[in-house]
């Protein structure tokens, strides 16, 4: 029996691979690699990556092409997939649903068990969606998801986990008078992340900011430009981020700021864990997909931006005590590795 980890859109944009796929991929192998033959199954953006642990599905979502073509595509991968997958367990990364469905609903085999992440209720949140769910549902043996309430809706058996599980260790954090920001904001900026609100409270401030990655929205980002103009404080990087500088962009924040809307409360962002186990605190909203940062004291939680207080913050014994409350966070996820295993290890569910 193999784990295989399947990213059956494998997003492209200009031949670079977006959002958290090759993390979770990562994960699991980092996880599982040692006790079970753990594989990624990805297109053709995913390179050599991962070497002999690849399976090659035949394409890319290219962005910028036609519907038409990439969900055709997406439909080409899931059937390629499942013709790859016998007496194994496929772990099916939350992308293309509707059309990862129909995939499912023609193309499973019995031997094959097949678990979904799902990030939010999005899956099934169309007629459409829920009629192409509805044909595949008791192919799928589970759904793998942060919290109760976005497992009841697919109604399977459910795993509630974080997005991504600590393998028991910290890397080990940038000292704090080594770093070279006050407070960041790393990764996808999208207008329900608060980007443009915190920058209107950091502008101009003694701090030093550092606002990097990819704009989604062209005016956003024209927002987001002019509030920054002239602000001597603040660092704009809005531009895709390499994994590198990624990882040193978060390593070099005191603490990464996540200024998430309401909408986030029934969603789950990978990038708190990016940021967490890479030794980091959170200054964030207080909303659900931060409860865990507020219960563990990971950092600081407010209800809104105008209530930050940045220099409360900048003490480096609070600062430590938050990291040391990451470094027990990382070692008590131990047993969400053991509850994710024995929900995937345990049998079919039919």
């Amino acid at each position: 029996m193999r784990l295989i980890v399947a990213d059956v859109r494998s997003t492209s944009t200009d031949g670079i691979a977006a959002g958290h796929y090759f993390t979770v991929a990562q994960n699991y192998l980092d996880l599982f690699g040692a006790e079970m033959d753990v594989r990624i199954a990805g297109g053709p953006v995913y390179g050599d990556r991962f070497g002999n642990k690849l399976i090659r599905l035949p394409h890319d979502y290219i962005v910028g092409s036609s519907a038409v073509r990439n969900k055709h595509a997406v439909f080409q991968n899931v059937r390629a997939l499942l013709r790859e997958a016998q007496d194994d367990v496929i772990v099916l990364q939350c992308s293309a649903v509707a059309t990862a469905y129909l995939g499912l609903a023609l193309f499973k085999k019995k031997e094959t068990r097949v678990y979904a992440i799902q990030y939010s209720t999005d899956g099934v949140n169309s007629l459409l969606k829920r009629g192409l769910y509805a044909l595949c549902r008791r192919k799928i043996s589970g759904v793998i998801c942060p919290n109760a309430a976005i497992g009841a809706v697919y109604g399977r058996p459910m795993c509630v986990v974080s997005d991504y599980i600590s393998t028991g260790t910290m890397q080990p954090p940038v000292p704090y008078a080594q770093k070279r920001y006050d407070f960041g904001m790393v990764g996808l900026i999208t207008s329900d992340k608060g980007v443009v609100e915190a920058a209107k409270q950091l502008r101009n401030t003694p701090y030093r900011v550092l606002i990097a990655g990819r704009v989604q929205e062209a005016p956003l980002e024209t927002e987001l430009r002019a509030v920054c103009a002239g602000a001597k404080n603040i660092e704009l990087r809005l531009e895709y981020l390499s994994e590198a500088a990624y990882d040193e962009a978060i390593r070099q924040c005191r603490y990464c700021i996540l200024n998430y809307s309401e909408n986030y409360s029934l969603h789950s962002s990978g990038v708190v864990f990016d940021i967490l186990f890479r030794g980091v605190p959170i200054v964030g909203s207080r909303c659900g997909t931060l409860q865990m940062v507020e219960a563990n004291e990971l950092g600081k939680t407010v209800s809104r931006m105008a209530d930050f207080a940045p220099e409360r913050l900048l003490d480096e014994a609070v600062h430590d005590r938050y990291v040391r409350n990451i470094a027990r966070y990382c070692q008590s996820q131990a047993q969400e590795r053991e509850k994710l295993r024995d929900f995937l290890t345990r049998g079919a569910v039919e």
